[in-house]
C-alpha cells in the first residue's frame, strides 16, 4: 500500500515502547495475534483503540473499542481524525479501561484466560 508507506515509518524493534506510544494518536490493530499486552500499554498512555472484534487485543481493550470489519476500521479511524470530542472521549475510555487491567494481578489473570480460549489460539 502506498499510502501507508509515505504515511508511516518502520522503527524496529524500541526498548522504551512507552516512549513511543507518548508520539502516537491512536493504536490500530488488524487481524493478527498477539498483542495483549501492547494494547493496554497504549491505554495506559491515553491511545484509543480501532481493533478487529477478535482476538487478544479485542478482548484487553473492550468491546467499546472494537469494529466488525476493515472498511468500519478506516471509518472509526477518519471518525478519531477529524472528531475532537469523540477522540477526548474514548481516550478517558481508554485510560479508565487500562487502570482495570493493570490494577491487579487477578484482573490480568482473567484476560490471559480469555485469550486461552480464544479460537486463534487453539
Amino acid at each position: 500500500n502506498n499510502y501507508l508507506k509515505k504515511n508511516s515509518t518502520c522503527l524496529g524493534f524500541q526498548e522504551d515502547v512507552l516512549a513511543i506510544l507518548e508520539l502516537c494518536d491512536l493504536y490500530v490493530n488488524p487481524k493478527r495475534t498477539g498483542g495483549g499486552s501492547s494494547v493496554a500499554e497504549a491505554m495506559f498512555k491515553g491511545l484509543p483503540v480501532v481493533t478487529l472484534n477478535s482476538g487478544d487485543v479485542f478482548i484487553a481493550a473492550g468491546s467499546d473499542f472494537g469494529v466488525d470489519s476493515y472498511e468500519e476500521m478506516k471509518q472509526m479511524i477518519v471518525k478519531y481524525v477529524k472528531n475532537k470530542d469523540f477522540y477526548s472521549e474514548m481516550s478517558k475510555k481508554a485510560l479508565q479501561r487500562a487502570q482495570l487491567l493493570l490494577s491487579t494481578h487477578e484482573q490480568m489473570k482473567d484476560i490471559f484466560c480469555k485469550i486461552e480460549k480464544n479460537r486463534y489460539f487453539k
